[in-house]
């Protein structure tokens, strides 16, 4: 939102980080990592982006964020509610 954007501190325009521009359906969960000391999930953007995001970072333009990543994908919780982005299906040809 707008309000996210602001002013830094000589008062230059503030650009609105990539994760945080559109809509959850627009990013991919392209893989996740779990391990004893906190996973992280890659998210790619629409515009071919990639982030390593970890619970607690925001994600989407409805202030969304991040509760938990598991090997499912990640939970965001958005205006009390709780959505599930998954980690995106690749199949492996054998």
């Amino acid at each position: 939102s707008a309000a996210d954007v602001g002013q830094d501190e000589i008062g230059n325009q503030k650009e609105e980080h990539p994760l945080r521009r559109t809509p959850l359906s627009q990013y991919t969960v392209m893989g996740v990592l779990v391990s004893s000391k906190g996973n992280v999930a890659m998210v790619r953007t629409r515009s071919n982006e990639e982030f390593f995001v970890h619970v607690d970072d925001f994600l989407g333009n409805g202030g969304g964020q991040i509760s938990q990543i598991t090997s499912e994908g990640i939970e965001v919780r958005e205006e009390g509610r709780v959505i599930l982005v998954s980690v995106r299906n690749r199949g492996i040809n054998n």
